[in-house]
């Protein structure tokens, strides 16, 4: 498993994005909890791809507008 990092959409959820080579699947998971929060969050996108660079564009077009942090 590869770590993408931190994707934020323009209104403030984020989610952790991984890419996974062997499945060439990525996922994003949450959104996370704000703050101190304390939770299981769960795969909230999961799209195909081949590396790491498609797994990023794929999922932020999924995710919707946002940015990496």
């Amino acid at each position: 498993m590869i770590d993408l990092g931190i994707y934020q959409t323009v209104d403030g959820k984020e989610y952790d994005c991984h890419f996974l080579p062997e499945e060439r699947v990525a996922h994003a998971i949450g959104p996370l909890p704000e703050g101190n929060q304390i939770g299981n969050r769960d795969i909230a996108f999961e799209v195909h791809a081949e590396n790491e660079q498609e797994a990023k564009q794929n999922l932020a077009k999924e995710i919707g507008s946002g940015h990496w942090a």
